[in-house]
């Protein structure tokens, strides 16, 4: 189940040197799906106003919405403080493209992100532990 779950899980963000773009991709669809997928969070994270949120750091908890084919897209949007080269704040969307969802799902694509945050030590996003209350 967990193998299965780490191959729709993503990480969208930018990176010290680039631009925003998928630094690990949902593997269930295709790249204009991502592509949709990107735009969805989006449009999420302006109605939810985080855009306007000057905190360095913070995790936004989860959050759920319709895709494509019945999928659900879950996501959280983190902060961790690191800026890249021209000083800009990094944030990142993780989270899974879904059929279902449960607690069960919710913890397992939270184990999946951490070992791809690990193995992958993406300038340390690896190395923080956040909070996994679910709100």
């Amino acid at each position: 189940m967990k193998d299965e779950i780490k191959r729709i899980c993503f990480v969208y963000t930018r990176q010290l040197t680039k631009d925003y773009d998928f630094y690990y991709r949902p593997q269930n669809i295709n790249q204009k799906s991502q592509y949709n997928l990107i735009a969805a969070i989006e449009e999420q994270y302006q109605t939810l106003g985080f855009y306007k949120k000057t905190q360095e750091v913070f995790n936004s908890g989860w959050y759920k919405l319709p895709f494509e084919d019945n999928k659900i897209i879950i996501f959280r949007i983190v902060k961790d403080g690191r800026r890249d080269l021209c000083n800009r704040l990094i944030r990142r969307y993780e989270g899974a493209l879904v059929t279902n969802i449960n607690q069960e799902t919710i913890k397992l694509v939270e184990e999946c992100l951490e070992e791809i945050q690990a193995d992958t030590n993406n300038y340390g996003y690896g190395l923080i532990v956040y909070n996994k209350k679910l709100t």
